[in-house]
């Protein structure tokens, strides 16, 4: 998004009548703007086995960032539904509610400026919970 705004009018007087008015040149200012954050935890892919279904997200700073937004989607026959839309987190970092079954589901983040600019969104990064599989510390 561009601002512009005119930085002065200038009218010619005379008698005390206005003449002629014309506009100075346009100041353009464009707003401080914020990158997407880079998403570190979970990978792609990643297949979490423990209950209850939970996990920590985690991103990168962002210079620039005064607040952080996570969505969290769950596939539910094969459609995506809303889990989570938290907005305004302090920091780069989220712990997720419990998801009620097994399945897919997928994360992205955004981060927001002190002029409440939000960045453009990171890609989706996709990941699952299996509880039906025994995970390693659990082997015998």
């Amino acid at each position: 998004m561009i601002q512009v705004r005119w930085s002065a009018i200038v009218c010619v007087l005379i008698a005390g009548i206005a003449t002629s008015c014309s506009k100075s040149s346009p100041v353009q200012s464009n707003p401080p703007s914020v990158s997407a954050p880079a998403l570190i935890f979970p990978v792609e892919g990643a297949v979490f086995t423990s209950t209850p279904r939970t996990t920590s997200f985690s991103w990168g700073t962002v210079d620039g960032a005064a607040t952080y937004n996570i969505w969290i989607d769950k596939s539910v026959s094969g459609v995506w539904v809303s889990h989570v839309a938290q907005r305004g987190l302090p920091a780069n970092n989220y712990s997720m509610p419990a998801l009620a079954a097994d399945g897919f589901a997928r994360w992205r983040v955004s981060a927001t400026n002190a002029n409440a600019i939000d960045s453009p969104l990171s890609e989706w990064r996709g990941f699952s919970f299996n509880t039906t599989l025994v995970s390693a510390d659990q082997r015998p």
